[in-house]
């Protein structure tokens, strides 16, 4: 039986000092019973360790995220929380004769019981394989739109990072504008990484990580993010610096436009070689560019040629939309992209501030 006046949670101390806790522990005696004193330190730091959203649907997709999730190195083993959401939009026809309305109010209960049954055994199913790797989950699901519902479990729980693949089962649904995923990537408060297929080499990730650094949003939240968590610790990184269009292009004398960019083109360099120092001290190695021209192109070749298996971008917080790179890279490039949401004190601004390497 418990410990008399005692209960799980409940800390032990001598002269002040931690000793012991008292847990719900139904090992073999299936009594509450205190955690021993060696063990303290680990049960202080679960009770703070930060989580992760995962959201799966079952799809091939999915299962790259789950790759992700399961391989990155992290600095501090997070909290996984497995999510899938039944999709509600499935059982709602848009034209519907009223003779049918209460054949179709039968037959969508029995098909609801069905998706919803369904989606606990996908959540179940990933949540088992995550902690046989040796994580800590937990398995969700739930009923609705798949992307307010997400939206909404990351609004309570404030997860450290959302992992979803690129895009769903349907091959319909990644070609439309409000397709679950880029709904996600581009509203979720939270960090977003959106997923796709990693090295079959089983090896810790990321590997090699392009970090973008443009005019409008500044690259310092990002970079922030990866140090903290460990992401950095070992990798490649490579800053590019986002020139944009040349102002040559532009009409009006061109020795003026070379001279913009020029000096441009320094000031950038200039910036990125500052922020790569910086990263000497976590990272395998740091190399830098500096690209001018069409934003996507410029980061699908840099992706491309460096090889790399992330690429890393702030966002606008105040207003997503804005900023269409985000989400174009999301679509159109074969590498896993995270979207950092940009600090909301800060305002997103060109040229960024003149006291950080990043901005």
């Amino acid at each position: 039986m418990s410990p008399r006046g005692l209960h799980p949670g409940d800390v032990l101390t001598r002269s002040g000092e931690p000793v012991a806790t008292v847990r719900d522990y139904r090992g073999q005696t299936g009594r509450t019973g205190i955690r021993p004193p060696e063990t303290m330190g680990s049960s202080a730091s679960s009770q703070h360790r930060y989580r992760v959203l995962l959201a799966t649907d079952g799809s091939l997709a999915s299962e790259w995220a789950h790759r992700w999730v399961a391989r990155v190195r992290w600095a501090e083993q997070p909290t996984v929380d497995v999510l899938t959401v039944a999709d509600s939009t499935v059982l709602q026809p848009a034209w519907l004769p009223a003779t049918l309305d209460h054949q179709l109010v039968e037959l969508t209960g029995v098909l609801r019981e069905e998706a919803e049954a369904e989606a606990a055994s996908i959540a179940e199913t990933t949540a088992t394989r995550l902690r046989r790797e040796g994580l800590t989950v937990t398995a969700t699901s739930t009923y609705g739109l798949p992307a307010v519902r997400l939206l909404e479990h990351i609004a309570e729980s404030t997860p450290a990072l959302v992992a979803l693949g690129h895009r769903g089962q349907s091959d319909v649904d990644a070609m439309l504008l409000g397709s679950v995923t880029h709904e996600v990537a581009r509203y979720s408060p939270s960090p977003a990484l959106v997923a796709r297929a990693p090295t079959d080499d089983g090896s810790q990730l990321p590997r090699r990580v392009l970090v973008v650094v443009d005019p409008l949003t500044r690259a310092q939240p990002a970079v922030a993010w990866l140090r903290r968590h460990g992401w950095l610790a070992g990798a490649e990184v490579i800053l590019m610096g986002m020139l944009g269009p040349s102002p040559g292009l532009l009409p009006g004398p061109q020795s003026l436009a070379r001279t913009i960019s020029s000096q441009c083109r320094d000031h950038a360099t200039s910036v990125i070689e500052r922020a790569a120092s910086e990263l000497q001290v976590v990272a395998s190695e740091v190399t830098s560019v500096v690209r001018a021209g069409h934003p996507l192109d410029a980061c699908a070749s840099v992706a491309a040629s460096s090889r790399a298996d992330l690429v890393v971008l702030c966002r606008p917080a105040h207003d997503p939309g804005r900023y269409p790179l985000a989400e174009k890279l999301t679509r159109y490039i074969d590498t896993s992209v995270l979207l950092v949401p940009a600090d909301r004190s800060a305002p997103n601004r060109p040229g960024g501030g003149p006291n950080h390497p990043f901005g």
